[in-house]
């Protein structure tokens, strides 16, 4: 009776392990796949397991001091940090580079920090609906954002982004 316990007790170490092994390969592979494309982007030094999370007193001034550091100063379109060694954040900066994302056809991630964050205030929107409800959603607002359409609102949105800018970023803006 013994025999048979442990070798049940065994056998579920052995399934447990299995599994644990399994899950901890697909994980190096993932991260491993992670750094390597995310390589090409700057950021600063990693710590191997903690990430960029001993570098952060307050999100957001690491947030500023990451922006200063790679937006004002290195002039980057887009960084990346990670938050452990789980959690890759890669903030683009530029309106060409959230131009291309954008423009993709391909399902935006519903996953993600500030997805999450930002899903009460936006809602079921293009930004991060997918499949038939996008398509249908599209659809709706194409023709109401055709360049024919919006010309005349040109004058418009530069007056009021050259006032955003100087009120509340301080920019001083060459005219």
């Amino acid at each position: 009776m013994a025999a048979v316990f442990m070798s049940i007790v065994i056998g579920i170490g052995v399934l447990i392990l299995t599994v644990i092994i399994i899950n901890l390969i697909k994980f190096l592979q993932w991260h491993g796949n992670m750094v390597k494309t995310l390589s090409h982007f700057p950021g600063p030094k990693t710590h191997w397991l903690f990430g960029n999370a001993l570098q952060i007193e307050t999100f957001d001034g690491f947030f500023k001091k990451m922006c200063k550091e790679y937006v004002e100063e290195k002039r980057c379109k887009a960084f990346v940090y990670w938050l452990f060694v789980i959690r890759p954040l890669l903030t683009l900066t530029h309106p060409d580079t959230i131009k291309v994302v954008m423009k993709s056809t391909a399902p935006k991630s519903r996953q993600g920090a500030g997805i999450s964050f930002m899903l009460p205030w936006i809602g079921e929107s293009l930004l991060v609906s997918d499949g038939p409800k996008w398509e249908r959603n599209r659809r709706l607002l194409t023709p109401a954002f055709h360049f024919s359409i919006l010309n005349g609102y040109f004058k418009i949105y530069n007056d009021v982004t050259d006032t955003l800018l100087v009120s509340n970023f301080y920019v001083t803006l060459s005219l």
